[in-house]
């Protein structure tokens, strides 16, 4: 009798596939036995924990045939020539898995996918079927903290997958059937995830020249900066190194109190891991000489206030008010009060460290009259000032300004026929007569103001301001009229300023105007049916009309 068989399994990489099994074919080898006319080979398949029992006779000590993927158990013995069986050999496990899946997206072991995202990207996978599975299942690594972050298995043969960019990954992927047989082999690669380009960074412009340190916004993608500062030298007109560093941590770069005053530039480049680094972004500041303490850049803060414009400027104001109005018009009197109001919008130049420049401003006003009165009026006004300041400490500052301007007010009157018809439905009276029309006086002349300005805090301050407009000439009045006089109008106002930032200065106050103008009228008229009527309209030639208010006024300034 055979004790004890020796063996030897090979799995053989072909596959056979018959009524609908998928089947690879295996060959054993084992030692001869003395005596032996055939062997029996019984194979039990231990799949989904039940025991499927097959018996082969080969008269050969090898065995070559197909077999279905599963968990085997295999054991043999020997016949003689009578047919009497040997002792079963030691029983022998093995596995039949699947074969091997073909990844075909990403095509390449080691993938890199450049995306035009800054959070994430979109992998596809892509992959021919295995005969046997049913289904595949797909594993994900954070290459650097080795954390699985996706363990999907699919009955499909591709699928998406988004990964966050800026990082790499390796994959693994297996066949399985419905026993959660796996393949014989994973298949592997790696994914290397670039993210978008970084931001260019923002610089912050310094307050002032009290620069402490130059600061950037910080990108929360980047992990270092390039940066680099420079000092121009005047001398050689070249830029000189004060601070390079191609892995800076940080947004901040500090200026060193004991560093000379000057010009400065900072350049800046965001660079981080697995994302291509950011255009390069600089910013050419001034730096004070001397002494930078907190206390001097209080101090110059606070002059800053009032001495906040540096080059071009712009303002943008509103005045509201009820309008007093009052003319010796032709006897007839017109006077009202009226809520009106004036627009302004304007432009100026100023120089840091000058104390001349200039402003040019217009103004447009007007009133709704009421039904009575028949309707709204316009007039309009334009400014152009040569401006000097004076500081007497630093916290107040004395602007005289001078120029040329030309103004219009309104002049309330009716034709003849409105007149008569008005004298003879009411008893041949005037009295109450506010007229029906308007037209413009307009007139120019120099200018003359005076303003005050103190600093209270680095933000809030008030301006006291006066003006006078000396009308010399007119340029066009009512009704023909002729006999223009020169008069003076004049401006008094108090406001209080709030500056929110470096460009931008609010302020709000009160401003009393008074506009006045005379001429004389010389039309006559006949048309009404008394004659001492007739005679007081004809002989009333002089006009002395006036607009007066207190306007709360509503200023904006702003920096370009």
């Amino acid at each position: 009798m055979i004790n004890k068989l020796v063996l030897t399994l090979f799995l053989i990489s072909t596959l056979a596939i018959a009524k609908d099994i998928y089947k690879k074919t295996i060959s054993f080898e084992w030692d001869p036995v003395a005596g032996a006319k055939r062997y029996q080979v019984q194979f039990t398949n231990t799949k989904n924990n039940s025991e499927v029992v097959t018996d082969f006779f080969t008269e050969t000590n090898a065995y070559t045939g197909p077999i279905p993927p599963g968990i085997y158990k295999m054991k043999l013995r020997s016949l003689d020539n009578r047919n009497v069986p040997g002792v079963w050999s030691e029983e022998v496990t093995f596995p039949v898995l699947l074969d091997r899946v073909e990844v075909t997206k990403p095509a390449q072991n080691n993938f890199e996918a450049k995306s035009d995202s800054a959070e994430t990207d979109e992998v596809a996978f892509e992959w021919k079927e295995v005969l046997g599975a049913d289904k595949y299942s797909l594993k994900i690594k954070d290459t650097d903290s080795n954390t699985e972050i996706l363990e999907q298995t699919i009955s499909d043969f591709k699928m998406v997958v988004t990964l966050p960019v800026g990082k790499k990954y390796s994959w693994s992927m297996t066949a399985l059937d419905s026993g959660n047989l796996y393949s014989e082999a994973e298949a592997t690669g790696d994914i290397t995830v670039i993210g978008k380009k970084l931001d260019k960074p923002t610089i912050l412009t310094p307050e002032n020249q009290f620069v402490r340190d130059v600061s950037w916004n910080q990108d929360p993608l980047a992990q270092t900066y390039a940066i680099e500062l420079q000092k121009y030298l005047a001398p050689s007109k070249k830029w000189q190194k004060v601070v390079q560093d191609g892995q800076f941590v940080g947004n901040k770069i500090v200026i060193d109190p004991k560093w000379p005053g000057g010009s400065y530039r900072v350049i800046v480049q965001s660079t981080g891991k697995l994302r291509p680094s950011s255009d390069k972004s600089s910013l050419i500041f001034k730096v004070k000489n001397g002494d930078r303490s907190p206390s001097a850049e209080y101090t110059y803060v606070l002059r800053k206030s009032i001495d906040r414009i540096n080059g071009w400027y712009g303002i943008a104001s509103w005045f509201v008010s009820m309008i007093n109005y009052s003319s010796s018009y032709k006897g007839l009197n017109p006077k009202y009060s009226i809520l009106g109001g004036t627009g302004r919008i304007g432009a100026g130049w100023f120089k840091e460290g000058t104390s001349w420049g200039f402003s040019g401003i217009a103004d447009i006003s007007g009133f709704l009259k009421g039904d009575q009165e028949k309707g709204a009026f316009i007039y309009n006004s334009m400014y152009l000032n040569a401006v000097w300041r004076k500081s007497v400490r630093e916290t107040d500052e004395f602007r005289i300004k001078t120029g040329m301007f030309y103004k219009e007010i309104p002049q309330t009157l009716a034709d003849i026929t409105e007149i008569s018809n008005y004298f003879n439905s009411n008893n041949r009276s005037l009295s109450g007569f506010k007229g029906t029309s308007n037209q413009n006086i307009s007139m120019l002349g120099p200018h003359f103001g005076f303003e005050y300005w103190f600093s209270l805090t680095p933000k809030l301050g008030f301006q006291l301001n006066s003006n006078w407009f000396y009308s010399m000439s007119a340029v066009k009045l009512p009704n023909n009229g002729t006999g223009f006089q020169p008069t003076l109008s004049d401006e008094y106002g108090v406001l209080g300023s709030y500056k929110f930032n470096q460009k931008f200065t609010g302020l709000l106050g009160l401003t009393y105007r008074k506009d006045q103008v005379k001429y004389k009228d010389e039309s006559t008229t006949n048309a009404f049916n008394l004659s001492s009527a007739n005679a007081e309209y004809s002989s009333n030639v002089n006009v002395d009309t006036s607009v007066n208010g207190f306007y709360f006024s509503l200023f904006a300034e702003y920096q370009f």
